[in-house]
């Protein structure tokens, strides 16, 4: 029984990372979308802008 549950600890131990690894890659995704939002409203102000001329 103590085998088992070494196993299973061992196994949150190494469950642990990844679901922070997830977190921070949700983290860089959504600051990737954040940046692609500052990049392109700049891009569309300056077609709106540049377009009636």
């Amino acid at each position: 029984i103590r085998h088992i549950r070494l196993r299973i600890v061992r196994l949150d131990i190494l469950h642990l990372p990844t679901v922070q690894l997830d977190t921070v890659l949700l983290r860089t995704v959504r600051l990737d979308t954040v940046l692609l939002r500052i990049v392109l409203l700049p891009t569309v102000l300056l077609r709106t802008l540049l377009l009636p001329t």
